[in-house]
């Protein structure tokens, strides 16, 4: 049976967008409006969720900035980086095995 923290991750992970959202913070930092031009199809709301999940399990951070006007960007945490290599790397192994076009 799966750890409640591996059924926690995985919960989070199977949520549309998620690994999207996650891969656009690993390659560099990003405000909300960039994320969410970067994402066409995904909702503010959905964004933010997203967002408010992957800080919560500490794979993102949010970072303010004084203004005015007042900013903040989302970038990957050390953990947050190293799962984003995880799933790239299950892309290319997909990719590889014929799973994916």
């Amino acid at each position: 049976m799966l750890p409640a923290e591996g059924a926690q991750l995985f919960a989070v992970l199977g949520r549309r967008w998620t690994p999207h959202v996650l891969f656009l913070v690993c390659q560099r930092p990003a405000r909300f409006t960039e994320l969410q031009r970067a994402v066409p199809d995904i909702s503010a709301t959905s964004l933010n969720d997203r967002l408010r999940d992957l800080i919560r399990l500490g794979f993102v951070v949010r970072r303010a900035y004084p203004g005015p006007p007042l900013s903040s960007c989302y970038e990957a945490t050390r953990a947050g980086r190293a799962l984003g290599e995880q799933l790239r790397q299950m892309v290319v192994a997909a990719q590889q095995g014929g799973l994916l076009a």
